[in-house]
């Protein structure tokens, strides 16, 4: 094993690589592996989730409903008079 081992020409490195026999084609398991190496396209089927709804039980909370002021003048005094303004004191 002392001669050099023939390299290859180089425009032979493109040519396709890998074992062949006589008759120089591959063997049948290299074959399949080759074929199951190619990607399928797979289509997606959208499944429709049905989603449970779960009932939450809601606290409602009690608005405390803000009594309106009355304007000034439609008070009424402490003898009962309406004609109440601004000025009177002790509504």
């Amino acid at each position: 094993m002392t001669e050099e081992t023939p390299r290859r020409p180089p425009w032979m490195s493109k040519m396709r690589t890998g074992p062949t026999d006589s008759r120089g084609t591959t063997p049948p398991q290299l074959r399949r592996k080759r074929r199951r190496r190619r990607r399928r396209r797979r289509r997606r089927r959208r499944r429709r989730r049905r989603r449970r709804r779960r009932r939450r039980r809601r606290r409602r909370r009690r608005r405390r409903r803000r009594r309106r002021r009355r304007s000034m003048t439609r008070r009424v005094d402490m003898k009962g008079r309406r004609e109440c303004t601004w000025t009177t004191r002790r509504l």
